[in-house]
């Protein structure tokens, strides 16, 4: 009998062993696109993790054990990023308060982004 190489050994072990990683796993993506999009409340009293868990069949294909914890991490990361950009868009409309945009470029012509005249070409 010939001896199977142990390039197809590993090739086959590796079939057998391959893990779920979440990290670019698809119930990833969806569980924080449904936090942004506020489809899923961001505070666990709102809803378990046990109903957050079972309202998409793509959340099944991780453990639910698993899938406790990194929910909780990711709603406070989601938390964190929305509550950094609510601060980052208030920064910016106090700094336009006090320091308007220019409607002019650094050289005096005419800025284009946001002019009259693009709103009219866009019109025709």
């Amino acid at each position: 009998l010939p001896k199977k190489s142990n390039k197809s050994q590993k090739l086959t072990m590796a079939k057998k062993t391959k893990k779920f990683v979440w990290k670019n796993s698809k119930a990833k993506a969806l569980l924080k696109e449904d936090f942004v999009e506020g489809l899923l409340p961001l505070e666990e009293e709102d809803m378990t993790p046990e109903q957050v868990f079972l309202s998409r069949p793509e959340y099944s294909s991780t453990d639910w054990k698993l899938f406790q914890a990194r929910m909780r991490g990711l709603r406070t990361s989601v938390k964190s990023s929305l509550k950094d950009s609510a601060d980052d868009a208030a920064d910016l409309a106090h700094d336009r308060l006090l320091y308007p945009e220019s409607e002019f470029e650094i050289d005096g012509s005419y800025k284009w982004h946001g002019s009259v005249a693009e709103t009219l070409l866009k019109e025709d």
